[in-house]
């Protein structure tokens, strides 16, 4: 049964209230027109709990703005929505066209700084945020008494000579359920073995970030990535006010799953906006995405805390391989699964 406005409803009970059930919850295919975004496909997602979301079909499907009940979770980062091919291979193409927003797909064959190897040019963390989805479909239905909305589609990172790779993406979530599941399936389509870089880049702002907010971890072991200030490392879990001319801060932890291998981070403001905590909680399996990046970034402007899991550490293929010794690959034909599950909390 759904729970909405305070109340449990089944199916016809819902259905007996509304002429459409897209008066609680729908999908909606727009497109973009401003600046630098002008041309962008986008759905736009309201589930009926107080949880509205958007999609962005031309950058990999990845999750842009994001609030509950009006109240915004994620960041916004200064070049707002762009079209993709503003990439234009440059090195640093990410962090010039990043628009921050809840989730950020970094790969698929390349995450951390700009690189070079063999023929490959690899650009700051990966091509796969700059690639339009193909076959986008999206549909609400019912599973019972649960209303679901869905989207589907499929990124190509994809080119002669080079890795051919296929991210098929489903992301889901419920009326009256503040919670976005999404489920990714990576095939390789071409003939040759290719290297395997994913990390799930999730953004967090104010209000959620703020001084007092905490990060909640149960890490076995943390270690402060190389060329961090270690002064108060002792200290990643706490959240400041913004600070002048503010160094970030990365933290790799070891996350300690629970009996069915599952790992949980999250951030909590206990008394955000009204006095009311709100919270995001975010799980994933530990077989899939076994490292744990903690991004702390306390700066005026660029406030945020991100909680990025993934394969691999956000530092370059070429470290990844030859330092971390953790690289993974695909071989011709091979399939691998991997995906997140967000929950946000207002209460």
């Amino acid at each position: 049964m759904a729970e909405i406005f305070g109340k449990k409803f089944g199916k016809q009970e819902i259905l007996r209230r509304v002429g459409d059930i897209e008066q609680l919850a729908q999908i909606t295919s727009v497109e973009l027109k401003e600046g630098d975004g002008n041309g962008v496909r986008a759905l736009d997602v309201r589930n009926g709990s107080g949880l509205h979301f958007m999609v962005l079909a031309d950058r990999g499907l990845d999750i842009s703005m994001a609030d509950i009940n009006g109240i915004p979770v994620t960041i916004r980062t200064h070049p707002g929505e762009m079209k993709p091919n503003f990439h234009e291979d440059h090195p640093l193409a990410f962090i010039k066209s990043w628009a921050g927003g809840l989730v950020t797909t970094c790969g698929l064959c390349n995450v951390g700084g700009p690189g070079q190897e063999g023929i490959e040019n690899l650009v700051q963390h990966g091509n796969y945020t700059h690639i339009s989805a193909k076959n986008v479909q999206y549909e609400g239905t019912w599973q019972g008494d649960e209303y679901m909305l869905q989207i589907r589609g499929r990124v190509r990172e994809v080119a002669p000579f080079y890795p051919n790779l296929e991210l098929r993406r489903k992301i889901t979530t419920w009326l009256g359920i503040n919670r976005i599941k999404i489920e990714d399936e990576i095939e390789n389509i071409g003939f040759r073995t290719s290297p395997l870089m994913l990390l799930y880049h999730c953004n967090f702002g104010f209000p959620l970030v703020d001084e007092g907010s905490e990060v909640l971890l149960d890490p076995k072991e943390t270690v402060v990535k190389e060329g961090t200030p270690s002064k108060d490392a002792n200290q990643w879990n706490k959240v400041s006010a913004p600070v002048r001319d503010y160094e970030e801060r990365v933290y790799y932890h070891d996350l300690k799953p629970d009996s069915s291998g599952i790992c949980t981070a999250g951030i909590v403001n206990k008394n955000s906006v009204s006095g009311k905590k709100l919270e995001v909680k975010l799980s994933f399996k530990k077989e899939e995405l076994p490292i744990f990046t903690h991004w702390k970034m306390m700066g005026e402007a660029e406030y945020v805390i991100g909680l990025e899991p993934g394969n691999c550490h956000p530092e370059g293929r070429q470290k990844e391989k030859e330092i971390f010794k953790t690289l993974q690959y695909l071989k011709p034909g091979e399939i691998k699964k991997s995906g997140i599950e967000l929950e946000m909390i207002l209460e």
